[in-house]
């Protein structure tokens, strides 16, 4: 599907023929969804769990409307106690903690389910007993497959963690496996070599250790969890291996070959792992790929600056990267928003973040500007209107990028793309006044149209 990984670059044709793996996804689970999401395309019982840890996910992709329609669904299906039923209408403290990841990542837009977070929350603490364990309601499915140990991946509880770690087996299904490896790496732990759970040389992660054939959501997690831990090769291994298997719907059956885990249904946690693996190859790619110094002579930096307003109180770069513009702005404040991890830990004013869910509040800075980022955005006008989002009435929104009367210039990645000129004067002329675009230069070049600079004032 990828090519090698030295063929994931390629240059551009005019016209693109091909469906986006993560556009096919995300249709699928529009399209599977009622108030929460399905099961599968089988089972259309809505899924608290997943309709809750999707909610990040949906966020990370530009998906705004849809995380907000799940958590509205979420607060109206809660139980009394505070909890949260799996698919087959029991409650469990794991997806109680899954449904609270969701709530907690859309809080700051949806300020009305604090009350719903407080009562989940409270429900979990009630079920940790003296020794740390955290108790699930019905502990009937507990078996070899799925062990205690996944509830580290439902709470941050310290003595839940300190329990588990004393008590602990491990699944022997790599879906499973895996809620606990991801739980271990955002603390540091999980072992930095692949003894813990193996990859065959085609990129296969074996659903079951010894077995021949791959769990999908496991196999996706697995990418995920290679890629938090820095291991790209890997990370993109298990990526490419997986994606050979998305149906022409844009859903995953739940595993493949000889596997007996929803073989013949494509389960919606298999679409939720998927886009969730292919965000952090984006995000290993920038950090992975960051650019190099520029020049203070450089045609970009030079028009940026003169964009600017004079005097800039604060300014947010979206998509920092090694911070070469944020660094050489003239501003009271400066704040950079960046997708990799990696890069945020050498960056100056810097934090995590996407453009298309830009974790700052209302009319926070004084100018934005996007210089060479808005074109790794798979949504170009929900980036932009986030980028108006944050800034203050009056302000300046920036951006420049490529044009794309001149693709084929350059090599670019599967999710890249270059802008027609009118199209991006439209989407910030939704929220800006005094809309233009010009020309610019680049490195030591006059202006070729190769980029442009359009700006803005917010209403």
């Amino acid at each position: 599907m990828f090519g090698g990984i030295h063929a994931l670059f390629k240059k551009p044709s005019l016209h693109r023929a091909e469906p986006r793996p993560y556009t096919a996804a995300l249709e699928w689970l529009h399209r599977h969804s009622q108030g929460g999401v399905w099961v599968s395309h089988k089972n259309h019982t809505e899924y608290p769990e997943v309709t809750g840890y999707l909610i990040p996910t949906l966020l990370e992709w530009g998906e705004h409307d849809l995380a907000r329609q799940y958590a509205a669904w979420l607060c109206t299906v809660q139980n009394r106690d505070g909890s949260w039923n799996g698919s087959d209408g029991k409650p469990y403290t794991f997806d109680t903690g899954q449904v609270l990841k969701g709530l907690r990542a859309i809080h700051a837009r949806m300020p009305e389910v604090g009350d719903t977070i407080v009562a989940g929350e409270q429900c979990l603490k009630r079920n940790v007993l003296p020794d740390g364990r955290l108790r699930a309601p019905d502990e009937s499915r507990w078996s070899d497959r799925m062990t205690p140990a996944i509830q580290i991946y439902a709470t941050e509880d310290p003595l839940v963690w300190d329990y588990h770690r004393r008590h602990f087996t491990k699944p022997t299904l790599s879906h499973f496996a895996m809620y606990v490896a991801e739980a271990l790496a955002n603390h540091g732990e999980y072992p930095p070599d692949q003894t813990w759970w193996p990859i065959e040389a085609n990129g296969m992660v074996p659903g079951v250790i010894g077995e021949k054939w791959s769990c999908l959501p496991g196999q996706f997690q697995y990418s995920v969890v290679q890629f938090k831990l820095g291991h790209y090769i890997n990370g993109t291994k298990a990526l490419k291996y997986g994606m050979q298997f998305q149906n022409a719907t844009g859903g995953f059956y739940g595993c493949n070959g000889s596997g007996d885990y929803f073989c013949d249904e494509e389960v919606s946690w298999a679409a939720k792992f998927f886009l969730d693996a292919y965000h952090w190859w984006m995000k290993s790619q920038f950090h992975r790929h960051a650019r190099p110094e520029l020049s203070n002579t450089d045609g970009r930096l030079v028009a940026l600056r003169a964009a600017m307003p004079k005097p800039c109180r604060s300014v947010l770069d979206v998509g920092c990267g090694t911070g070469r513009y944020l660094l050489r702005v003239d501003a009271e404040k400066r704040a950079g928003l960046e997708l990799s991890p990696h890069l945020v830990k050498t960056t100056p004013h810097s934090i995590e973040g996407s453009m298309l869910n830009i974790p700052f509040s209302e009319n926070a800075f004084a100018c934005t500007y996007a210089v060479e980022s808005l074109e790794h955005s798979i949504k170009p006008g929900v980036a932009i209107s986030e980028m108006c989002r944050v800034t203050k009435q009056g302000g300046t929104v920036i951006i420049i990028d490529k044009n794309d009367e001149h693709l084929g210039r350059m090599e670019i990645a599967p999710w890249e793309q270059w802008f027609n000129a009118e199209k991006v004067c439209e989407l910030l002329e939704r929220d800006c006044t005094d809309v233009s675009v010009k020309e610019i230069g680049y490195e030591d070049k006059k202006p070729d149209g190769l980029f442009l600079l359009w700006s803005g004032v917010k209403r």
